[in-house]
């Protein structure tokens, strides 16, 4: 019975899931005796994994002495794990649990602690070969966030301060980036732009990397050398292999879209100098000449929307620097901005993933968009002349829905913290939750109201673009 509970996903406290909370404790110590009289590694990893259900099924409901019996029966197998990946592994699942679950608590406690760091050490040792690369980093990026999401700095800093060595030396590699750069953006949140500074010239590259490898995947022909390694393959493993690429491919794009969103949106000076050339990279490449045929898939194009939003408040000239000298210039712009507003304009299934409600996010989205777009009304000329019209529209029907008093400091934390609660579930959030409140408070989208920024670009655009601007009895069109 508990075995066929390991894997239940619910909110819902069934029956099932309060009788194995209600008969825990025996299985587990029952599970951790058993452990410490085997001997064959699959013997102890089916044991592992028996205790890491078990106490995912108990959750935030796990008491305070289960969780210190079960800390303490960590350090002893992690020293029988030598260099077994199953085993390194199935330990990683039963912190990730135990410290998304119950926090700090269980972050700080002392057992726990002595498995924790050196287990994520090992994980993430990238210069231990591509064996334990291929097979463990992913594991250890994911306790890493996990960690970094329940930390209080007050007790975590040091440590957290110490593996951003090994955090560099992943970049570098380029290897799991989607998550390595997720590691990097909240240990930024936590402890500053410092962080990020020192990393500039890893992180130019590398984001360029990420997005320019999806960007061309669909185009380059394989090698010769890949070519004739593939003619040995079947054509199911061919196939296996080509969709695995290519969502690996499309995560690392997608990553370094949100990571250049969410620093635009901490620290824009940092993130304008890392994120700029990579954002107008892509745009350029999801918004064609009409005669390409080529397209790309929502998310990724929605990710290049949502960092052209974080961009756009802080260099409105940007929208007529995008496709400066290419083809088709101005029907481009036009198609850009159409699409950017109908794609905010309806919910994705990626935001009614992250959020149990839709509007809060997006609300953010919608009113970032005009913000953006009326900045741009007011510094350029051609956007002016192009979109003037669109955006005085789009913007004016957004202050009669009133979304604005919808919008708090809390829903930007949360719309923030969307990829992190994903990760740890209903566990307690540590510092960085907090210090994502702090950083946005200045956010535009909570100082900036929309009707002063719809009457500052109308007033621009008659005194510069008369012909443009729309009569009072257009503003409902």
């Amino acid at each position: 019975n508990h075995l066929a509970l390991l894997h239940f996903k619910s909110n819902e406290v069934t029956p099932q899931l309060k009788a194995v909370r209600e008969n825990s404790v025996v299985p587990l110590g029952n599970a951790f005796a058993l452990a410490n009289r085997v001997e064959g590694q699959e013997c102890l990893r089916a044991v592992l994994l028996l205790v890491s259900g078990l106490v995912e099924a108990n959750g935030t409901c796990l008491e305070s002495n289960i969780l210190n019996a079960i800390a303490e029966q960590l350090p002893p197998l992690w020293e029988r794990a030598s260099n077994s990946v199953a085993i390194h592994s199935c330990l990683v699942s039963v912190l990730n649990h135990l410290i998304g679950k119950l926090g700090s608590i269980a972050l700080e406690n002392e057992h726990i602690q002595k498995v924790l760091f050196p287990l994520m050490d090992y994980c993430t040792d990238v210069g231990a070969g591509m064996l334990r690369s291929d097979t463990l980093l992913e594991d250890g990026l994911k306790l890493w966030l996990v960690t970094l999401v329940t930390s209080r700095m007050a007790t975590m800093e040091h440590y957290l301060a110490a593996m951003l060595p090994r955090l560099e030396a992943i970049l570098r590699t380029g290897l799991e980036a989607h998550l390595s750069l997720k590691v990097l953006q909240l240990i930024a949140t936590l402890m500053g732009p410092s962080v990020l500074q020192r990393l500039v010239s890893v992180l130019k590259p590398l984001l360029m990397d990420c997005v320019s490898c999806v960007l061309k995947e669909g185009n380059v022909d394989a090698t010769n050398e890949d070519q004739m390694m593939n003619d040995n393959l079947s054509e199911e493993t061919k196939d296996h292999q080509e969709k695995s690429s290519k969502a690996g491919l499309m995560k690392d794009g997608i990553g370094a879209l949100s990571f250049c969103s969410d620093i635009l949106q901490m620290y824009p000076e940092i993130g304008l100098e890392i994120g700029e050339d990579i954002i107008i990279e892509v745009l350029r490449a999801v918004v064609p000449p009409s005669q390409s045929r080529e397209t790309f898939p929502y998310p990724l194009v929605e990710a290049a929307f949502v960092a052209l939003g974080q961009i756009l408040w802080h260099r409105p000239n940007l929208l007529e620097e995008i496709f400066m000298n290419c083809p088709e210039e101005d029907s481009r712009i036009c198609a850009m901005v159409a699409s950017w507003i109908r794609m905010v304009s309806n919910p994705s299934v990626q935001h009614i993933m992250i959020l149990s409600h839709v509007s809060p996010l997006m609300f953010i989205d919608q009113k970032r968009l005009a913000l953006s777009l009326c900045a741009a009304v007011c510094k350029g000329p051609k956007t002016r002349r192009l979109v003037g019209a669109t955006t005085l529209r789009f913007t004016k029907t957004l202050t009669e829905t009133d979304i604005e008093s919808k919008i708090k400091v809390e829903d930007l934390v949360q719309a923030a913290c969307g990829t992190t609660r994903q990760v740890i579930g209903d566990g307690p959030l540590g510092d960085a939750s907090i210090r994502t409140a702090e950083l946005f408070k200045n956010d535009p989208v909570l100082t900036v109201t929309l009707i002063d920024a719809f009457e500052k670009a109308r007033i621009i655009m008659q005194e510069h673009s008369p012909s443009s601007t729309i009569s009072p009895e257009e503003y409902a069109c």
